[in-house]
């Protein structure tokens, strides 16, 4: 449900920045200006969706429970758990992000920084498994 409400709202920012900097640029030239405007008014909601989805998720992690009745499982989902509700405070804003990168046609920008990430995470998971780490650390 969190995934589907941060991409309204990059699918949002892609809509209305563009469209905003069209109208305002035809109305008095100061379109990049609107755009910012906007696009900050919408980054603010990003962070606002990731806080709450965070909030949520780590109200729900005691209902792990309900999903199994091993114990060892239970203590060994709450640590992942509660990094993945962490972790939507960031996803608000760069959903938001992508969004406006789209609506503006940096493709080639967006393209980079997913590489960039991309290639964080699969460093991150060999090391990962080089080192004997896990979830857990």
């Amino acid at each position: 449900l969190g995934g589907v409400l941060l991409s309204a709202l990059q699918a949002s920012a892609a809509t209305i920045v563009p469209s905003e900097r069209a109208r305002a640029k035809g109305d008095s030239g100061q379109g990049n200006a609107a755009a910012r405007l906007v696009s900050d008014r919408l980054i603010g909601w990003g962070v606002v969706f990731g806080v709450v989805l965070c909030a949520v998720q780590l109200a729900s992690v005691p209902l792990i429970g309900l999903f199994t009745t091993v114990p060892a499982v239970r203590e060994a989902a709450v640590q992942p758990a509660v990094i993945a509700s962490l972790m939507q405070i960031i996803n608000g804003v760069v959903f938001v992000g992508e969004g406006i990168m789209m609506g503006c046609g940096s493709y080639k920008a967006l393209a980079i920084q997913t590489t960039f990430g991309a290639s964080a995470m699969v460093a991150s998971l060999w090391y990962s498994s080089i080192s004997g780490g896990g979830l857990t650390g």
